[in-house]
């Protein structure tokens, strides 16, 4: 009876280790398939939220907001805002998605403002994105680059020089063109600013002057005045050369602006003689040309270059 008994008590172990194994082969190693598929799920519906949210409708992005909003519980914290007192990432309140996104460009306003042509509530709704028959849009507050303000401020002196130049009848003697330092008028000499070899200014120069000088003396950038003669040499006991007659002539110009109240800080002269024609070849309509001076407005960069000692 012991031993049959033994003999039965050795197959029940010997069964019970069979089915253990047997149990251990049978284990689910794809459960994690589940997890996966619903992972997968998730990151669908949310890029497909990205992408319905992706042409900006002020209405449609309330609903989503208030849709996350409802999902995860969120209080007034977390409500997603355009604009407005309630708060949101775009405002600078806190939420799901708050510092979410890149943040916007925007100029160095102070500069911009610093050359006085912008005023301090600057602040421009783009007609594009808002309007007055919804007052709920997004509103974006557009300042100009630094480039766009000078640009609009050099054309500006540059109109109201040629209209105030039309009522002289001597718009003729005035060019206008531009550069990467400034505004450059360029002021023809022939029988208008200077006879010849000469460097004393005539009436009609003088009145020429007068309309420059006018629209230049509240702008608060540098002016340099630079002098230009042709090609041939100069026949004159006073000036030695050329370099010394357009030297002249721009310190003739400086002192006429400084006589009449331009802050003489601002201003400077130069000579170049021929060396900077504006019109190749020695015809006679060349050299009239390249005899010249040059009052050069120059841009706030350029007039902080120019202002350091």
């Amino acid at each position: 009876m012991a031993d049959q008994r033994g003999h039965h008590g050795g197959t029940r172990g010997r069964r019970s280790a069979a089915d253990h194994d047997e149990h251990e082969e049978h284990v689910n190693h794809e459960a994690w398939v589940i997890p996966y598929a619903d992972l997968l799920t998730l990151l669908m519906a949310m890029f497909i939220a990205l992408f319905a949210m992706s042409t900006l409708d002020s209405q449609k992005f309330r609903d989503v907001a208030e849709s996350f909003r409802r999902e995860l519980g969120g209080g007034s914290n977390s409500v997603l805002s355009l604009g407005g007192d309630e708060g949101g990432p775009l405002v600078g309140g806190l939420s799901v998605l708050d510092g979410a996104g890149p943040a916007p460009v925007r100029t160095d306003l102070d500069v911009v403002r610093g050359l006085g042509v912008v005023p301090d509530d600057v602040g421009i709704i783009p007609p594009d994105v808002a309007s007055a028959a919804d007052p709920d849009a997004p509103r974006f507050e557009v300042i100009p680059t630094v480039d766009q303000v000078e640009g609009d401020a050099l054309t500006d002196i540059e109109q109201v020089i040629q209209s105030r130049i039309a009522g002289t009848g001597l718009a003729g003697a005035l060019e206008f063109r531009r550069e990467a330092r400034g505004l450059v008028v360029t002021i023809v000499t022939d029988q208008v600013l200077f006879a010849e070899a000469q460097a004393t200014i005539e009436p009609d120069g003088l009145r020429v002057l007068d309309v420059v000088l006018d629209a230049l003396i509240d702008v608060p950038n540098m002016v340099m005045i630079e002098g230009h003669t042709d090609s041939r040499p100069i026949v004159s006991g006073r000036y030695p050369s050329n370099w010394e007659l357009s030297t002249a002539r721009a310190t003739s110009v400086l002192r006429y602006f400084i006589d009449h109240g331009f802050p003489a800080e601002r201003l400077s002269a130069s000579g170049y003689a021929d060396t900077r024609p504006l019109a190749a070849g020695s015809t006679a309509e060349a050299m009239a040309r390249n005899r010249r001076v040059e009052v050069v407005v120059l841009t706030g960069a350029a007039s902080a270059s120019v202002a350091e000692p």
